[in-house]
């Protein structure tokens, strides 16, 4: 049996169980209190650790196994522009054009564990894996039912992702997604390269450095969870002050944080829809 087609069972199977919809732990203010907890701890770490090198070389072996697999199921284009406005757009090329096009790894764009080359294929796995495999099932009945041609119809625009969609929440469930095919050992890495990223950019706003170096004092089965109680102390911290309604800013590791540049809608659909 192939990795991606015992990928697909599994998430088959877990269907009814719906592990994947809502396998973080946190949500609402505990969230965004995790999230800039993480941000700090990934701001903090070095470019390059020795220690973990490993973990990023079999994290480099599993992406181009991985790879040879995917391209027996859809071509890939590498593009010097974003070839896509949201996941809607990426998903349908796959279906209906069996294509799916990657916005290239700038060529400045450093990483101390992977070439260009290899970002790009990394990319590729996790838009792959991470973000389509998942919605598939549900996103080709959804274009059945409503007899969907283009991207212009209304209601394909109507369409919404419940999970591993490209927001935090979304981006963490990836993390567990594309974690079921990885050893213990390298998950770590995938957790700098998605968690760790995208926590840092939902808190400071900005794209970060890529990292090779492992955060310790995470649960890296249990998002939204320490295994440090003094990054648990931190959290539970941040939580109280952007729980309390007379306290609009507060300082961080990373500078001062403003209550009212929380992004809810990045944060997630659910979390955006209840602050509406």
């Amino acid at each position: 049996m192939s990795d991606i087609r015992k990928y697909i069972n599994i998430l088959n199977e877990s269907s009814n169980k719906q592990p994947l919809k809502e396998a973080i732990e946190a949500h609402g203010e505990e969230l965004v209190a995790y999230c800039i907890v993480v941000a700090e701890e990934y701001v903090k770490l070095p470019n390059l650790e020795m220690r973990a090198l490993k973990a990023w070389e079999d994290l480099l072996e599993h992406n181009e196994k991985m790879l040879q697999k995917i391209l027996k199921k859809v071509n890939i284009i590498y593009t010097k522009e974003d070839p896509y406005k949201n996941q809607r757009e990426m998903m349908y090329d796959i279906i209906k054009n069996n294509t799916m096009r990657i916005f290239k790894t700038p060529s400045d764009d450093s990483h101390p564990g992977m070439t260009a080359a290899e970002n790009d294929v990394f990319r590729a796995l996790h838009d792959f894996v991470g973000h389509h495999l998942p919605n598939q099932k549900e996103f080709v009945k959804y274009l059945a039912k409503h007899n969907i041609k283009s991207t212009s119809d209304e209601n394909f625009k109507k369409y919404r992702f419940n999970k591993n969609s490209f927001t935090v929440r979304g981006e963490m469930n990836t993390y567990f997604s594309h974690g079921k095919l990885l050893s213990d050992k390298v998950k770590p890495a995938l957790f700098t390269e998605i968690v760790g990223q995208i926590c840092t950019y939902f808190t400071t706003g900005d794209f970060t450095v890529n990292k090779v170096a492992f955060m310790d004092g995470v649960d890296y089965n249990k998002l939204g969870k320490f295994t440090d109680p003094k990054l648990t102390q931190r959290k539970e911290k941040y939580l109280e002050l952007l729980k309390d309604d007379s306290v609009e800013k507060f300082d961080t590791e990373l500078g001062t944080f403003s209550k009212s540049s929380i992004r809810w809608n990045l944060l997630s659909r659910g979390e955006g829809q209840t602050r509406k």
